[in-house]
């Protein structure tokens, strides 16, 4: 990297620090552990446990919606409560993939990022998520496709929430750290997926399925909030930052300042490198979007249980990657910084290996008829794919961090769906 051409444009301050940091002989690590971009990923870390929230309530609020249900009356009577909606498999289809559209368009938050940074967009995202989750209940009293369109702006926010966390990574997450910091941040979605599944399960026996987006939304504000007011979007503009970790972070990050980047978009869009990104991302979609948003039910069909218990055994799959997803940072920071293969060599290892081996499981427990082989295969294909997840998130910061927007952007538009 040239960081004397990076640093055009960053403020006196910076400058200075950064050229301090340039003339140091060796690399002088600060503690990640107490460090305010501990702090950073932590929050990324809890924002996106939230936004998997508000993609994934749905799956068991509807569920709720389309039960009948046994209520206790007077004189211990006991009567069974028709559904609230009577919705077909189709209806119910459509109603899952509106999220999906909205992804279609998560392009449109690249300006947003380009203009107000990745702290502000990955915040404002995360609020306006929450606020249509609070008003969800409302728009489905009024209109069915009102109802769709709050789905619709999720997906699309979602996007662009994603870009503006890999903004956030380009500027505070220094190469020797990169796959752990990002990891961490992974992990948090599969955590949202695990925590989700069983509280909105509870939530929407004991006090109905309005209470899963009520919740849901009241939880993202809180978070936004907070975010809002404690992080920049970039080191230097922090005043909580230690001169030391400010120094370390400038010394190994990407520093152009986003008003004097301007993005090859021929060159994006007619780059290999780039499809077979959109490949493989679509690829790891088609099977995370089975077991997060078909598990469920497929878990009623199977086993017929209530929706406390379905919430509770359709998180299984993701409890795994709770520990996989940070081991397999761990495990690429070391193996790249301890061995003769690049980076782009270490990647295509563990993209060939997982996918292949995942699929084969993945056979397994479509053609098994014992639930319980169903499960291990489903755990097992969790386990070996969360390392292709890691490795999807890391290639747009590695191929090109200062368009990483535009990559993101590229694949997840053209891969996700």
């Amino acid at each position: 990297m040239n960081r004397e051409a990076d640093s055009n444009g960053l403020n006196s301050t910076s400058k200075k620090l950064l050229q301090e940091a340039n003339e140091r002989q060796g690399d002088e690590h600060v503690a990640f552990l107490f460090s305010k971009r501990f702090m950073v990923i932590s929050l990324i870390f809890f924002g996106n446990a939230s936004i998997v929230l508000f993609k994934v309530n749905v799956n068991i609020a509807i569920i709720e919606m389309t039960s009948n249900s046994t209520e206790h009356i007077v004189m211990g009577n006991l009567t069974t409560k028709e559904p609230e909606f009577d919705w077909d498999s189709k209806t119910i289809g459509v109603i899952q993939s509106a999220y999906a559209y909205g992804y279609l368009f998560c392009a449109a938050g690249i300006p947003m990022v380009n203009k107000l940074g990745g702290a502000v967009t990955f915040g404002i995202s995360v609020l306006a998520m929450a606020i249509t989750n609070l008003v969800t209940p409302a728009c489905l009293q009024a209109n069915f496709f009102l109802f769709l369109g709050s789905r619709i702006l999720i997906g699309l926010l979602d996007g662009t929430a994603y870009m503006g966390t890999l903004e956030m990574l380009c500027r505070w997450a220094p190469v020797p750290e990169r796959s752990s910091m990002m990891s961490l941040c992974c992990c948090g979605m599969f955590i949202g997926v695990v925590v989700s599944y069983p509280v909105c399960g509870f939530l929407a026996t004991r006090w109905g399925w309005q209470s899963i987006f009520y919740i849901s939304g009241l939880e993202g504000t809180i978070w936004s909030i907070i975010w809002l007011i404690f992080v920049k979007n970039q080191p230097s503009k922090d005043k909580w930052i230690s001169k030391k970790e400010l120094m370390y972070i400038l010394q190994h990050t990407e520093t152009t300042p986003r008003k004097q980047v301007v993005h090859p978009y021929k060159k994006i869009f007619s780059s290999s490198a780039v499809w077979a990104l959109c490949v493989g991302k679509f690829t790891y979609s088609w099977g995370f979007t089975l077991l997060v948003v078909c598990f469920p039910l497929y878990v009623k069909d199977i086993t017929g249980r209530n929706t406390d218990e379905i919430g509770l055994i359709s998180s299984i799959p993701n409890v795994v990657c709770i520990f996989t997803i940070p081991l397999a940072g761990f495990i690429m920071d070391y193996w790249q910084n301890n061995s003769n293969l690049t980076v782009t060599q270490i990647h295509k290892i563990v993209m060939v290996t997982g996918f292949i081996s995942g699929s084969i499981f993945f056979v397994i427990a479509s053609f098994s008829s014992n639930f319980i082989l169903s499960m291990s295969c489903f755990v097992l294909t969790e386990f070996i794919i969360s390392f292709n997840y890691l490795i999807l998130q890391l290639v747009c910061l590695y191929m090109s961090p200062t368009h990483s927007s535009i990559l993101a952007g590229a694949y997840r538009r053209f891969g996700t769906q």
